[in-house]
């Protein structure tokens, strides 16, 4: 199942499409709603499920591509009615982020801890117990142990990543695949997933505003050199 993102790059605010692989947008249906405020730093982001009674409603604007029209449950027509949430990332400024999540709120670190190289990875218990590893946000992995006692890595889910110059009208989107060894976590998959990809995307902003600035900087020291 792929569940491709309305917003281009917006892991904290946006729609989740559910659908086949390469499915046209007409067989696409509205699935998981995510929502953090703007100066969001100090908002949580809020990952809903959406009913069917309101998916294919147009004035809920769900297949628009702006992230404008992705608005907190409760300022929609319906007054949240078809949202039900089902996870919370509370963002803290000092500490560890928490995760709300089946009815416990738990450090990040300790629901889901770094590891890897350059820690980069991220790994959780599963609802079935067994461990499940983000690789630096692409894949997700589990390992299962065969009859004969040998252990092989398998896939759960992975990113697909595309260009802004995709559509949503277009079955080329960043999406989130799952495979049917993580269907039955469809939920702890896209809660993990929407905390990993904004913390990445928080990484690349602050490097490209870092790169900017020193990019000025070298510009005014060589115009004052002049």
């Amino acid at each position: 199942m792929d569940l491709r993102l309305s917003v281009f790059n917006s892991p904290f605010r946006t729609i989740l499409f559910a659908g086949k692989p390469h499915a046209e947008a007409d067989d696409l249906t509205p699935l998981y709603h995510i929502y953090t405020a703007y100066g969001w730093k100090s908002e949580p982001t809020i990952i809903s499920t959406i009913s069917p009674s309101i998916a294919h409603d147009p004035t809920y604007k769900f297949t628009s591509e702006k992230a404008t029209d992705v608005k907190e449950a409760s300022e929609y027509e319906g007054g949240g009615d078809g949202f039900e949430e089902i996870g919370r990332i509370i963002w803290k400024s000092i500490g560890s982020n928490r995760l709300d999540f089946q009815g416990r709120v738990t450090k990040i670190d300790e629901f889901m801890p770094s590891g890897g190289f350059l820690w980069k990875n991220r790994t959780f218990t599963g609802p079935d117990g067994l461990s499940y590893t983000w690789h630096s946000g692409d894949r997700l992995t589990v390992e299962k142990r065969g009859e004969t006692g040998e252990t092989t890595e398998v896939i759960v889910a992975r990113v697909c990543r595309r260009g802004p110059k995709w559509t949503f009208k277009t079955h080329l989107r960043d999406c989130l695949e799952i495979m049917e060894e993580g269907m039955h976590m469809v939920d702890w998959i896209v809660v993990t997933w929407a905390y990993i990809w904004t913390q990445i995307m928080i990484g690349r902003n602050a490097a490209a505003q870092s790169a900017s600035a020193a990019s000025s900087a070298s510009a005014a020291a060589a115009a004052a050199s002049v």
